[in-house]
């Protein structure tokens, strides 16, 4: 027999009246007058009370919640601390994307009540159960909103631990479209609680389909991922039109989850960049350490990658479809019937870029046919079980997110110079190298910026403190990334981006043709040895290397024994020997990358010692 989507151990939830009919048209606190129940004005009901529409008789009738705890659950130890916790964490929390409370307190009857602003407009749900698919553009509001909220909530060390349509509110906004906000904290968790205790036994609550496993298997220590994982069901929800599983029961709903989303979003919603889907399945990864661990960096990232998504899909409708070769296109499989109830659930790492881990393979763009595609493949099966050798390690001082070693040895000293059957220029570049103290790594003076940063020449080595950052000029439009191998554990594949990063330039990869770009200053440390940075251009957007922006944004700056790292790395090795050749500058120091094809891969050698 199908189990009940609300999940509890403890209680069974009662549908009727908190205080009988007599609670219409009572005032409390001399101030707020009962109206109706908020369900008759088309809300969403409570799990753990009852909520009513009041008016706010201080405030000229104006329109506020009320919210008091079920008869039947106060006799519940764990129920009555539930509610207190709600209290607090509404108390705590002030975020424009979370529902303000107003008052609080116990009523004549003994039974404790919360008053929260009322927000006009309707849930999620019902924007769902009216249009299952909404546009890419409300789908990433939606999902940075809440992402922006549950962030606000993670850092005072609270868990929502119920996040669903049903608590997501959209209010009518002339200027952004809907406003959104996050209500009922119900079920929150909150840690160092100062009005009761918040030592917990174990208790299943939450709402199935939206429920991490460990919060379905009711474990003690839950984290911020079970809210990202969360986060993940309803993004998932708002751009296929339907969840990532469909269980039967909550052990159907473990295997399912154990076994993995079936059914990508991509092959539901074709408008969608595979670097979002990446992004979107890291939420939803099976062990909690695998998922983004910052809730506001991931929906931040997956927001971003939503909006590039549909700017792609508005600039260039028709080549979506040819990206992908005919043989690789996946086939949409059938939503899974189900009949489980959708009610209102019973009582009861770090992240420092801006997206989320990519879970699945990504397909990058080539115009080499099937036969490649076959190759990568192959390529990617063989390359999970090498060793890899290498050194790097970059660390980021300016970036948000730290980015381990480089070493160095410039390149241009084995470059041939660049003839002009090479292909066309492609763009510019330098290293700006700083010693600590203020010194100079770079035997050449020329091109020194006014921070005391000096072009580094050909035969220069870093050592270990040494900063440096990577300049470059596009010769045309285009998208512009770079990578360093960072191989300390030799048995994974595993990169650094180095450009682009949240703090420039927003994030994006987009640069513009004569235009300088800059990365962030970088220290080289760790190992000693030479080491690999790879500089790619492409004049239009690229799959692979955006989800693997999309991954390193979400993984402290590392793109790391994944699919896409696999995916880096043979597209770095099929060009290998270098197939862009390089022309230096004397007098400058510039070196100029020409490259036969569009999309340019360059390696840039360096040396620490």
């Amino acid at each position: 027999m199908p189990e009940n989507d609300d999940i509890n151990n403890e209680t069974q939830t009662v549908e009727r009246p908190p205080v009988g009919g007599d609670f219409i048209g009572t005032v409390i606190n001399a101030r707020f007058q009962i109206k109706s129940p908020l369900l008759d004005k088309g809300g969403d009901k409570g799990g753990i009370g009852e909520v009513f529409l009041a008016s706010d008789l201080r405030l000229l009738g104006k329109d506020a919640v009320v919210k008091v705890l079920r008869p039947e659950a106060l006799d519940s130890e764990y129920v009555s601390l539930k509610f207190q916790h709600e209290q607090e964490a509404l108390i705590r929390l002030d975020h424009p994307n979370i529902v303000r409370i107003l008052d609080a307190g116990v009523l004549d009857s003994g039974g404790p009540y919360i008053v929260m602003e009322h927000i006009p407009g309707a849930s999620l749900r019902k924007m769902l159960d009216s249009e299952p698919k909404v546009t890419l553009a409300l789908a990433a509001q939606i999902i940075e909103s809440i992402g922006s909220a549950l962030g606000a909530a993670h850092a005072q060390k609270i868990l929502h631990r119920d996040i669903k349509p049903e608590n997501i509110m959209l209010s009518p906004d002339e200027d952004a479209g809907y406003r959104v906000r996050l209500i009922d904290f119900g079920i929150a968790r909150v840690t160092d609680s100062v009005t009761g205790p918040h030592t917990e036994v174990a208790h299943t609550v939450g709402t199935l389909r939206y429920m991490a496993p460990e919060q379905l298997q009711g474990t003690i220590e839950q984290t911020a991922a079970v809210d990202v994982y969360a986060l993940g069901v309803v993004a998932y929800e708002m751009l296929t039109g339907d969840r990532p599983f469909s269980p039967q029961s909550t052990v159907d709903m473990f295997e399912q989850q154990r076994a993995g989303v079936k059914v990508k979003p991509t092959e539901r919603r074709s408008d969608m960049s595979h670097g979002a889907e990446s992004l979107m399945l890291s939420a939803l990864a099976f062990e909690a350490t695998d998922r983004p661990q910052d809730a506001r960096q991931f929906a931040k990232a997956l927001a971003e990658a939503l909006r590039d998504s549909e700017k792609r899909s508005a600039a260039a409708p028709a080549v979506v479809a040819a990206v992908v070769p005919e043989t690789m296109l996946p086939q949409p499989s059938a939503p899974q019937a189900s009949n489980v109830d959708e009610t209102v659930a019973s009582v009861p790492h770090e992240l420092s870029h801006d997206a989320a881990p990519a879970a699945e393979p990504t397909v990058a763009r080539s115009a080499r046919g099937k036969r490649k595609w076959a190759v990568l493949l192959a390529g990617l099966l063989l390359l999970a079980l090498a060793l890899p050798l290498g050194y790097a390690l970059y660390r980021s001082n300016e970036e948000v997110a730290p980015v381990t070693s480089v070493s160095g040895k410039h390149p241009e000293s084995e470059k041939k110079s660049g003839p002009s059957d090479s292909g066309p220029e492609r763009f510019e570049y330098d290293l700006l190298a700083l010693r600590p103290g203020g010194g100079t790594s770079g035997s050449n003076g020329a091109g020194a910026s006014a921070d005391g940063e000096k072009v580094v020449g050909a035969a220069d080595v870093f050592d270990t403190g040494d900063k440096f950052r990577l300049r470059f000029t596009p010769k045309e439009d285009g998208y512009f990334y770079a990578f360093s191998e960072d191989l300390s554990d030799k048995a994974i594949k595993s990169y650094n981006i180095l450009y682009p990063t949240p703090r420039r330039e927003g994030g994006s990869a987009r640069v513009s043709a004569n235009k300088t770009f800059e990365s962030g200053l970088n220290t080289f440390s760790g190992a000693t040895g030479n080491e690999i940075v790879w500089l790619v251009f492409t004049p239009e957007e690229d799959s692979l290397l955006g989800s693997a922006r999309g991954t390193a944004f979400a993984s402290e700056g590392k793109v790391s024994g994944n699919e896409v790292a696999y995916g880096l790395s043979m597209l770095f090795a099929d060009h290998e020997p270098a197939k862009a050749v390089s022309q230096v500058d004397a007098s400058s120091g510039r070196v100029t990358v020409r490259g036969p094809e569009k999309r340019t891969v360059y390696r840039l050698e360096l040396k620490h010692r």
